[in-house]
């Protein structure tokens, strides 16, 4: 377990810091990333009694099933980081007001969590679970066609649909995880439900963050200066330089150095 937790550690460290992905620390860290993944992997397959059977993972479906659990809470988490930034700093509203705009999405879940449990009994878990994961990659696909402009019923609209997908699938990927175990390893399967979940959304901020924070930092030499280090700056430039009230101003007023 300490080999699993400190390896998985170390490799998220390693998804935050990808810019720096030549430096001899990040190499360092990329080795002992891999080594420890490796050590437990090893451990495992040879232990008498495997705190994980990795023989699990040859059902297709168990196998699956867990992936598909990670990659729905990867979309959620990081979709949802990235939204909060958006409200607050792009559309310009209050952390309060930023989560009242986030309650359709919620109820979006609430009302398709149950629609999916039913379609998995009738049709199999397959169906929901493909259907969710395809509902929400158009979910996303509609959030990446976002510009400068974009007002809050594009970004509302691609969260619904992205919420409606995991609550298709959410409920029965998870059945199908624990059913394809017998009843002595159903803890083994809680764990693995819980694993894949939180390592999903560990890597959606952490991918996604990266991403947005390194995208924001390219184009940072086309912008002016604005926010607290404005007055620093033209004080130094002997200038007077304005505060818009959000990035959504900044971008639609960008002036090139």
């Amino acid at each position: 377990m300490i080999a699993s937790t400190a390896g998985t550690s170390e490799f998220l460290r390693l998804v935050i810091s990808y810019q720096k992905v030549n430096t001899p620390t990040t190499i360092v860290r990329a080795v002992i990333a891999a080594a420890l993944l490796a050590g437990f992997v090893v451990w495992e397959a040879r232990s008498s009694h495997p705190m994980l059977p990795l023989a699990l993972f040859r059902d297709r479906a168990f196998a699956g099933a867990a992936a598909a659990i990670m990659l729905l809470f990867f979309a959620l988490t990081g979709g949802v980081f990235l939204l909060t930034q958006i409200y607050q700093f792009v559309l310009g509203y209050s952390p309060l007001a930023a989560g009242v705009r986030t309650l359709p999405s919620a109820a979006m879940l609430v009302i398709a969590s149950p629609l999916g449990a039913r379609i998995s009994r009738r049709f199999g878990a397959r169906v929901p679970v493909v259907a969710g994961l395809a509902l929400m990659t158009g979910g996303l696909a509609l959030f990446a066609t976002a510009t400068a402009t974009a007002t809050y019923g594009h970004y509302v609209t691609a969260m619904m649909i992205l919420s409606a997908g995991m609550g298709l699938a959410m409920a029965p990927a998870t059945d199908s995880v624990m059913h394809r175990l017998p009843p002595a390893l159903a803890g083994i399967g809680s764990a693995v439900n819980d694993a894949t979940r939180n390592l999903g959304s560990v890597l959606g901020v952490a991918v996604v963050g990266s991403i947005a924070a390194s995208a924001y930092a390219s184009h940072l030499g086309a912008f002016q200066v604005v926010g607290p280090a404005a007055d620093t700056v033209a004080r130094g430039r002997g200038a007077t330089v304005s505060r818009p009230r959000s990035l959504r101003t900044v971008l639609q007023q960008r002036k090139p150095r």
